[in-house]
């Protein structure tokens, strides 16, 4: 039921503020800095984590970071940054 009721509200206050709707939705959102760090919100659960890769659960599907030397150097309920030799970022459903 919260969660419900948060979504509603979400809805509300992006259609009366005028803000995108990628702003206030629970979707992925991504922020990729050179080929070394990544920043992830809105993710699930880290599903499955190596020195090459990394995948995170989304709402979306799960998103597949590859590399090397990859490590989480930041990890909240929210927000995974991901850092490391990035080579390739994919989702899968």
């Amino acid at each position: 039921m919260q969660k419900k009721w948060n979504g509603h509200m979400r809805d509300w206050a992006s259609k009366w503020l005028d803000l995108p709707p990628d702003v206030a939705s629970e979707v992925p959102r991504i922020e990729w800095i050179g080929n070394y760090r990544l920043r992830v919100e809105n993710y699930k659960k880290i599903e499955e984590l190596t020195e090459k890769s990394i995948s995170l659960s989304t709402k979306l599907g799960v998103l597949d970071i590859q590399g090397s030397r990859i490590v989480v150097k930041v990890i909240d309920s929210e927000v995974v940054i991901v850092e490391g030799e990035i080579e390739n970022v994919r989702y899968r459903k």
